[in-house]
């Protein structure tokens, strides 16, 4: 899992933290954690389980950071604008597993019973939602935000998006900026 941490100074003495999550990568994690072996969790009627089992951990581990915001974004639909920019866009992507997609709607579900505020947004993508509210809160003066993905391009993209001055780098640890 790719952790950034961006700290922005601007004199204001209030520490908010934002959270923000891409939900499908940590879902997607979670399944292929445990169904690359082939080995399935399943619950007592049947229902694969292991993506939600490790999503709920990483969820759990995420719960326990000082936070005073929380957001899980997801994709809305399959359709978004990068579509229409390149029709080929995650043509080469293998189908989705069936068993992941069962587990899906429950995953959404946990976020919701944590109450965790949850995003998606028809025509967009997680990270379009995620990279879209960090711009925001850093031009309202949020000082910490902790955008939570799994993709290491999204991780750098992100860290230079947010300050050029960058520090320190490193990919699937810290992320600092000043």
């Amino acid at each position: 899992m790719v952790l950034i941490y961006v700290k922005i100074t601007n004199g204001d003495d209030l520490m908010k933290k934002l959270i923000l999550v891409d939900g499908f990568s940590l879902i997607f994690r979670a399944y292929y954690a445990t169904a690359y072996s082939g080995n399935l969790m399943r619950n007592s009627k049947g229902m694969p389980t292991n993506c939600l089992f490790g999503f709920a951990n990483m969820m759990q581990r995420l719960m326990k950071e000082d936070f005073t915001h929380f957001l899980v974004a997801f994709d809305a639909g399959k359709k978004t604008f990068r579509h229409d920019e390149y029709p080929a866009y995650k043509e080469g992507r293998s189908k989705t597993p069936s068993e992941l997609i069962e587990q899906i709607p429950y995953a959404k579900e946990y976020v919701d019973k944590l109450g965790i505020k949850r995003y998606e947004k028809v025509y967009y993508e997680e990270d379009d939602i995620i990279g879209t509210l960090e711009k925001k809160a850093c031009a309202k003066g949020l000082r910490q935000i902790l955008p939570v993905h799994t993709n290491r391009i999204f991780a750098v993209f992100m860290s230079m998006f947010k300050n050029p001055k960058m520090v320190e780098l490193l990919v699937d640890q810290i992320i600092r900026c000043r």
